[in-house]
Parts: C-alpha cells; structure tokens; sequence
C-alpha cells in the first residue's frame, strides 16, 4: 500500500512525498471441513458436542445467532467435550482461533 502526499504550500520541497508499506490482510475464516481434520459432531446436539482435531491453546467461542458469546473456553488436548444443556435450543455458530492465529467457524445446532 502506497501514500502520496501532496502539499498545498507555494514552495515546499519536496512537492510530493511518497510511503509504501507491505500489508498482510487476512480476507476470511475458513469454514470446518475434512481438509482441515478438525470434527464436531453430533449436529444437531442434544446434550453434549465434541470436537476433535484441535490442537491444546486452541480458543472456542460459540455465539448465538445475535453474535453474543454465550460459550468460551480453551482446548486442553487434542478432543474437547462441551456440554450444551445451558444453551437454549436453537442455531449457534462455533469458532475456533489455534495458537497460531488460524481461524475457523461452523454452524452448529442444539435440540432437544
């Protein structure tokens, strides 16, 4: 990314100065498939859902439909087990950051 600025003065020196920078943007989150050796089952959940394949550091977060959180907790190993009996029957979405900053998110659902 490049940054032209221009003065508006009579005489200044430079007229123009120029600053460019390398940016990194990450441009999405990726959603949890095979390739990516994570699994969550059951879904739909009743009482409880694993979820396999995550590395221990790995931050869990599950909001509600409205993005407020109503779930976190940190993976402790390889599988996690969360018990869904405080969560209201209805469409959650489930995201997972690893400790090195990848980002991944599935919909989850929790009946009755």
């Amino acid at each position: 990314m490049c940054i032209e600025v221009t003065s508006s003065y009579l005489c200044p020196q430079p007229k123009t100065a120029v600053a460019c920078k390398r940016v990194k943007i990450a441009t999405g989150i990726g959603n949890i498939d095979a390739a990516s050796g994570i699994r969550i089952y059951p879904n739909p959940a009743n009482d409880k859902l694993v979820i396999e394949g995550v590395g221990k550091g790995t931050a869990i977060i599950i909001t509600d439909i409205t993005g407020r959180e109503v779930y976190s907790t940190t993976a402790s190993g390889n599988s996690t087990l969360i018990t869904t009996a405080a969560l209201v029957p209805g469409n959650y979405l489930l995201q997972l950051q690893t400790t090195a900053g990848r980002k991944y998110q599935q919909k989850i659902v929790v009946s009755r």
